[in-house]
């Protein structure tokens, strides 16, 4: 069976912490965390860049339910 996997972008957007480095790379199961905005206590599936570090939050509907259930419990 071959594993989930997304084409993203480095942007920074949500969790953030930069402006991201705009590089494209395949994202993976194992490459999503689970991060909190503390500002407003607001949760978010997250991913780390492997170029620059920036960390970018990517859309829950972009990840299947049962990888999704998986890091928002």
């Amino acid at each position: 069976m071959k594993k989930w996997e997304k084409i993203e972008f480095c942007t920074g957007k949500g969790s953030g912490g930069g402006s991201g480095c705009q590089r494209k790379f395949f994202v993976q199961e194992e490459d999503l965390f689970l991060t909190t905005d503390y500002r407003n206590g607001k949760k978010a599936i997250t991913y780390q860049c492997p170029y620059c570090g920036v960390q970018t939050d990517i859309e829950e509907a972009d990840v299947p339910e049962t990888i999704r259930n998986k890091i928002l419990k």
